[in-house]
């Protein structure tokens, strides 16, 4: 298994990433390719691509950013989808253990990890590795209108 930075190259993968975990959300494709595009130009994200004998099987993306409620440097891992026909608690365990020395060697605080509310077993494999669930977070959908949030 190789982890490597996702480039523009990446895109197409990606999106069937989303495609995979998001089916019965209304995803805008473009605007989905472009908000990947933004955070891999982004200096305070990264995507990553997981590969197995050339075949990109998952990604990541993670974040970083200082928390100046705790004053803790926080890794922050967001969107981590493996394709359905490698999923397994193997790659997942082996792609968190890549992170979590990702997290040591750059003397990160604290990981915290996003994930929508419907991927229960996403949630059931971070409960089985030690992390708690310690805080909820709220949305609230605004209308496009012109191009413009209101």
């Amino acid at each position: 298994m190789k982890i490597r930075l996702a480039s523009n190259n990446d895109l197409d993968f990606i999106l069937n990433m989303y495609n995979q975990i998001w089916e019965e959300r209304e995803n805008n494709i473009e605007e989905l390719r472009n908000i990947v595009k933004s955070v891999i130009s982004n200096k305070d994200s990264d995507i990553f691509i997981v590969t197995i004998n050339e075949n990109d099987i998952a990604t990541f993306t993670l974040n970083y950013r200082l928390d100046l409620w705790s004053i803790w440097k926080a890794l922050r891992l967001t969107a981590m989808i493996v394709d359905q026909e490698y999923r397994s608690k193997w790659i997942w365990t082996k792609i968190m253990k890549w992170v979590e020395k990702y997290w040591k060697d750059n003397w990160f605080s604290i990981i915290e990890l996003l994930s929508w509310i419907k991927r229960v077993n996403a949630h059931e494999f971070y409960r089985k590795n030690w992390y708690n669930v310690i805080e909820y977070g709220f949305i609230k959908a605004i209308k496009k209108f012109k191009n413009k949030y209101v």
